[in-house]
């Protein structure tokens, strides 16, 4: 404890070496102007002296630069800062954005160790405790924080095996890049430190981990094109029990990993849209689980992207048509939202992501909008009822009001107690009563006005719902 306590308190001792010097060389070199200034016969002797002290402050100097770097917070501060250096660089490349030369090189210098002939990239992603997607909406937070600390606290041993550190990603997944000399030895490495990595991780997260590594490349331009060959690995169907290249939750990238299974369907965003104009929710979470399956069997990373971004379009534009504020919807803009969603290497976080920040939110404030538009909303339903004199459909009603035909009918219901055909034939019965009384027009115009294909309709339709035909109605009142 005593000799840490010294170790501690050491650099003060070396700035206090280096400054007490240092100031008697100010003060010599002072007493040597006034010298020279004055004529003094010895300012030569003052002047040396000056020197000499002024370079035995140099060398005390530089001694301390080098003690205070060989003390061990110090070292400790500029590896840290190292490895937050490379951990930048390295999201960067699995972005995409370092491909010029010139900043590769620079970084190569400055900041990188040195890289071998061949890499493979690796996401290892924790197992969820529960499968489907409604188990990412109780689990991701400690998803993600065990995965931090996996990535913090790996031992030095198993980080020696790495070209860089490990990085944390979106999505309670950690990047990983391997480089060695020949191909075997790199897979081998790999599957040795799953073993340690499957041993370590068992300490914070009991479900296990998994592991897809992308096929080994030469070339540094491919490190994000190996990135996506892990991540398409990885979200592959995983069997329970399934073995990898001889360890079990370790998968290495094939070409048939690959292959499309089918274009995107179109259904899947006419399904959203179609549940989110009718605020239905069990009808949005039917379309969800349909483009969540359709995304485990999807081709690969870049067409996964194509076909999220079209099926994010589909909920966006359900909110343009119907007046929603896009910046209450997306506060930090639709470029990180779809950053967010586009690091999401499992499905189920696609999903759960779309389901909790859009679907949700545009359910809510439609919601929302409708209920304080439901008086106006009202009104412009029994306007397009005037307008058409009864006959309009649902879905016509719906389709001129942008809204939808679930959406009339719930209101009709909540404000009138009555379905859609219902007040149809209210309408029509209360209207033919005006005309029957205000008007000299005969039962079959009244009938040809208000739709009846002949009169006997009519006719039946006003007994039946007065009691009375039309004829004897007008000569009562």
């Amino acid at each position: 404890m005593k000799d840490k306590k010294k170790e501690t308190f050491r650099p003060w001792i070396y700035i206090c070496a280096a400054g007490v010097p240092g100031g008697l060389a100010v003060l010599f070199g002072i007493c040597v102007i006034l010298a020279v200034q004055s004529g003094f016969a010895a300012a030569g002797v003052l002047l040396w002296s000056w020197l000499g002290l002024s370079v035995m402050a140099a060398v005390c100097a530089v001694c301390a630069a080098v003690r205070l770097s060989r003390h061990p917070a110090l070292r400790e501060a500029e590896k840290k800062a190292a490895e937050a250096g490379q951990k930048l660089f390295q999201l960067r490349l699995l972005r995409g954005e370092i491909v010029g030369d010139e900043e590769w090189k620079a970084c190569e210098e400055e900041l990188l160790p040195e890289r071998k002939r061949y890499y493979a990239l690796a996401v290892l992603s924790l197992c969820p405790e529960r499968s489907g997607s409604e188990a990412w909406d109780e689990d991701t937070g400690r998803v993600d924080a065990a995965c931090r600390r996996l990535a913090a606290e790996m031992p030095e041993q198993m980080k020696e095996q790495l070209w860089l550190p490990p990085v944390c990603v979106a999505g309670g997944t950690v990047a990983l890049i391997f480089t060695g000399e020949e191909e075997g030895e790199l897979q081998e490495r790999i599957n040795a430190f799953y073993g340690e990595a499957a041993s370590f991780a068992g300490q914070l997260w009991s479900p296990g981990i998994r592991m897809g590594i992308s096929a080994v490349h030469a070339d540094r331009r491919h490190i994000r094109e190996a990135f996506q060959e892990s991540v398409r690995v990885l979200t592959l169907p995983w069997a329970e029990t399934e073995t990898g290249a001889g360890t079990v939750g370790c998968r290495f990238y094939s070409i048939d990993a690959g292959t499309s299974e089918g274009a995107y369907d179109f259904r899947y965003g006419q399904e959203i849209q179609r549940g989110l104009k009718g605020i239905d929710r069990i009808l949005c979470g039917q379309a969800l689980d349909g483009f969540e399956s359709f995304l485990k069997r999807t081709a690969g990373k870049e067409e996964e992207i194509i076909y999220i971004l079209q099926f994010v379009s589909s909920i966006l534009s359900v909110a343009l048509e119907t007046g929603l504020d896009l910046h209450s919807l997306c506060p930090g803009g639709l470029i990180a939202l779809c950053d967010d969603l586009l690091w999401m290497p499992e499905p189920g976080r696609v999903r759960y992501i779309i389901e909790k920040r859009l679907v949700d939110t545009v359910l809510r404030m439609r919601s929302d909008l409708l209920e304080r538009g439901a008086r106006s909303m009202m009104e412009e339903i029994e306007r397009l009822i005037r307008e058409r004199q009864g006959n309009i459909t649902l879905t016509e009603c719906a389709s001129a009001l942008q809204v939808h035909p679930s959406y009339i009918w719930k209101l009709l219901k909540a404000e009138k107690g009555k379905s859609f055909s219902d007040y149809l034939e209210q309408y029509k019965l209360e209207e033919a009563k005006r005309l029957l009384l205000e008007t000299d027009m005969t039962v079959a115009q009244i009938a040809a006005r208000l739709n009846y294909t002949n009169a006997q309709n009519f006719i039946r339709f006003f007994s039946k719902s007065t009691g009375t035909t039309p004829g004897k109605f007008r000569r009562q009142e």
